[in-house]
């Protein structure tokens, strides 16, 4: 009788870690991306320590600021453009009727040098998701 115990204590343990695991491949099953290139037109090479940061973010209401979604920050680390960025989000937190949009922005010792000077639709609208170049300039 012990041993039955045991093995339905083994077996719910077990199952209790599928179950688990089912949630985690759920959750990842749930995030999707933006993805593209960071770039410039004028004809230099990125400093050394310079940082690349790109933001995902709600722009739907003119009256607010923006909601940021995701953000990554990339050390160019010798790397020069077109530098690729990848972002994540929850499709089922998208809401059809709003805008969201990327920009980037480089910094050199948390100073600004380069930023996008307009806003990249994404997502919603029949906007693109994937192969977004957005273009920075410098700062005067």
């Amino acid at each position: 009788m012990k041993r039955i115990a045991s093995l339905f204590v083994i077996l719910s343990l077990f199952l209790s870690g599928c179950n688990m695991f089912q949630t985690d491949s759920e959750n990842i099953a749930e995030q999707a991306t933006v993805s593209g290139t960071v770039n410039y037109l004028t004809r230099e090479a990125l400093p050394e320590g310079a940082i690349i940061t790109v933001t995902l973010a709600d722009t739907s209401r003119a009256d607010a600021p923006a909601t940021t979604i995701d953000e990554v920050m990339i050390p160019a680390e010798g790397n020069q453009v077109p530098i690729p960025f990848e972002l994540t989000y929850n499709p089922t937190q998208i809401d059809e009727r709003y805008t969201y949009t990327v920009r980037a922005k480089i910094t050199l010792d948390d100073e600004l040098i380069k930023t996008s000077t307009q806003a990249y639709p994404v997502i919603t609208r029949d906007n693109p998701t994937d192969n977004i170049v957005i273009m920075v300039e410098n700062v005067q």
